[in-house]
């Protein structure tokens, strides 16, 4: 009787000894858990959870890009050293993504322009403008110091401006 209990006791302890990984240094703890964990094997996504993650994500990078275009919400001053310009842009954030422009642009006795619309801003703070040939590309910049910079570029003749000069360059505010 004595020695079959030796026998199971011998034989309980070679089947925790194996299952721990055979006397190797590792604990016993460890040794079970990459066991079980090798033995489910790595988890692969289906093509439903995977387009599901991505737009998750894709959503999540928007939300983060957009969140701070309402700071450029405000008055912009162009930045020239061409004597006797001015220029304002005033920008009025007024929905998802969508900002309502009036760009204002003088040089006395040379030229005078206005135009006044609607830019939405893409994911990269940049936006587009079309109208009768006038194109203007917005691209928010960021700041510098204390103050926001707005740059823009004009392509195409703009039947907003009398006189030869553009609404393009750099305003800050």
């Amino acid at each position: 009787m004595r020695t079959s209990s030796l026998l199971a006791a011998l034989f309980v302890w070679l089947m925790l000894l194996a299952a721990c990984g055979g006397g190797n240094s590792k604990k016993a703890g460890d040794s079970l858990a990459v066991n079980v964990d090798s033995a489910s094997g790595p988890q692969e996504e289906t093509e439903e959870e995977e387009m599901e993650r991505i737009l998750r994500e894709r959503q999540e990078e928007d939300e983060k890009a957009y969140a701070e275009l309402g700071m450029y919400n405000g008055t912009y001053q162009l930045q020239t050293e061409s004597e006797g310009a001015t220029g304002t842009l005033n920008l009025s954030y007024s929905s998802d993504r969508i900002f309502n422009f009036k760009l204002e642009l003088s040089v006395v006795d040379f030229c005078k322009g206005l135009i006044e619309g609607e830019v939405t801003m893409d994911r990269t703070q940049h936006g587009f403008y079309n109208t009768e040939g006038c194109y203007l590309h917005f691209n928010f910049l960021g700041s510098w110091g204390s103050n926001l910079i707005v740059e823009i570029e004009q392509d195409g003749s703009c039947t907003h401006m009398e006189g030869d000069c553009i609404f393009g360059g750099t305003y800050t505010q």
